[in-house]
């Protein structure tokens, strides 16, 4: 995919390179399920456990979001410390892969009968490796949080051993981190940070979209933006007009769902996979 990455992007004034033809991680066919937390309503979120069956509910894509550990591994969980999570306490990054894997993740997750039943069942923390290399034909999506310029080149390089980077998208709210990992990685697919994906959707909302190609292949918005419809039509046209998917976060009602796809939302995040691709298979079905 290296010589493929020399012709998707070229480079902004900032340096930050711009994707000028369609990125393989795009050419899935909307509308995509995208797991949020591997499915957090179904399942204990940012587990093996939860992606795997995320997947075989129909999943298209695996989102998760990723920590370091106190030997610099990359550690798929949410939160900076383990205590929401597992039966553990403290800073994620105090602790090994191997004392953070030995923690219990699904110590504090309530199924739909109110009741913790999958604690003590050996769930734990996975590593991006053990995910990445887990489901070799998953698509990832990764949040990267703003402490994670430090990470940009330990998950460029783990991206590249894994050749899963026309598979993988990277995204942030932070542009600072998303500016420094197109540097570092230009082949892999990002998302607009917030600040780039609100002068987009200003500009496309009051009617002067812009023409210049965007510097990521995805734009994620939320349900609503500042009262609005965050999948208005107008900021559908300008990012299909530019080659970029407008993804939704988060929905996980029926009602919710079917609006947000009768918008034409090339992608909702959920932490209800299962219910989302029933959606998506009633509305298409024969």
């Amino acid at each position: 995919m290296a010589a493929f990455a020399l012709v998707l992007r070229a480079s902004l004034p900032d340096g930050s390179p711009v994707p000028v033809s369609p990125h393989p991680y795009t050419e899935l066919r909307p509308p995509w399920v995208i797991a949020h937390r591997g499915g957090m309503g179904r399942w204990p979120e940012n587990t093996l456990f939860a992606f795997e069956r995320a997947l075989a509910a129909g999943a298209d894509v695996l989102e998760m979001d990723l920590q370091s550990s106190r030997d610099d591994v990359l550690m798929v969980i949410h939160d900076a410390t383990v205590d929401r999570v597992t039966d553990g306490t403290g800073a994620v990054r105090e602790f090994t892969r191997a004392e953070l894997q030995a923690f219990d993740a699904a110590q504090h997750f309530v199924d739909a009968s109110g009741k913790r039943s999958l604690r003590g069942n050996g769930i734990r923390i996975p590593t991006l490796e053990e995910v990445v290399a887990g489901f070799p034909d998953a698509r990832i999506s990764v949040e990267l949080k703003p402490e994670a310029p430090a990470l940009v080149a330990r998950l460029c390089s783990l991206i590249r051993s894994q050749g899963a980077d026309d598979r993988m998208m990277v995204s942030s709210f932070f542009a600072e981190v998303l500016i420094a990992f197109r540097r570092a990685c230009p082949e892999v697919a990002t998302s607009l940070s917030v600040a780039e994906a609100a002068v987009f959707y200003a500009r496309a909302r009051l009617g002067f979209p812009s023409a210049e190609p965007p510097p990521a292949e995805v734009l994620i918005v939320p349900v609503s933006v500042l009262g609005f419809d965050g999948v208005a039509p107008s900021v559908l046209r300008a990012a299909g007009r530019l080659g970029l998917r407008t993804l939704v976060f988060t929905a996980n009602s029926e009602a919710q769902m079917r609006a947000l796809l009768e918008a034409g939302a090339d992608g909702i995040l959920t932490d209800d996979p299962v219910l989302l691709r029933s959606v998506i298979d009633s509305i298409h079905a024969p």
